[in-house]
């Protein structure tokens, strides 16, 4: 999380092997709508998944620079998707919202083919990660945020102030992970223990 798109590929790699899967990768946009490349933070570790590059899936195994993707863009597998899934596709926005505003610019009526979008940015309070009042998805991209909440008539937004009110302990992770010791387990296990 927070990183650059160079990081969040090899990233995104690495969620993969873990979980033995292969989805598609769409490649999203590095820089803002307004073209200025922001300052990722070192929120979720310098890496974004926790500082822990010796954890299997390795780091070493999916360098950045080395995550084929597939040949559309984000916004264009969202058109795509919605057209192909008319009224069916659920969009869960976990990071900036650029990648669906560039969507907005590609099919104006894309709000009318989505069944829902579900935000996980901004703040209800003011309580901010990456400043004091800033969340950073929005705070990444707030031209798109603004342009993504204005064209679809419907949004669920689950603001940065939810994780603060709702944390998870240390004890309840590792009551999850008890007794269950595979590779995956472990992986996330160990991700998550920056921030717990």
């Amino acid at each position: 999380g927070n990183v650059p798109l160079r990081q969040g590929l090899p990233n995104l790699r690495r969620v993969q092997s873990a979980l033995h899967t292969d989805w598609p990768l769409f490649a999203g946009c590095h820089t803002a709508l307004d073209g200025q490349p922001r300052k990722s933070t070192a929120f979720y570790g310098a890496d974004g998944l926790g500082d822990v590059p010796s954890v299997w899936p390795y780091s070493t195994d999916h360098p950045p620079d080395d995550s084929p993707c597939q040949e559309c863009s984000a916004a264009e597998a969202i058109v795509a998707a919605a057209v192909s899934h008319p009224n069916a596709l659920r969009i869960v926005a976990l990071g900036p919202l650029t990648n669906i505003a560039r969507a907005l610019v590609i099919d104006a009526e894309l709000p009318s083919k989505v069944e829902c979008l579900v935000i996980m940015g901004g703040t209800c309070r003011g309580e901010g990660n990456v400043t004091a009042a800033a969340e950073y998805n929005w705070w990444f991209d707030p031209e798109a945020a603004a342009s993504v909440l204005a064209a679809f008539p419907t949004v669920t937004v689950v603001p940065w102030e939810t994780a603060l009110d709702c944390p998870v302990r240390w004890e309840e992770v590792e009551e999850w992970h008890s007794g269950v010791n595979s590779r995956t387990a472990i992986f996330f296990r160990d991700i998550l223990g920056m921030f717990l």
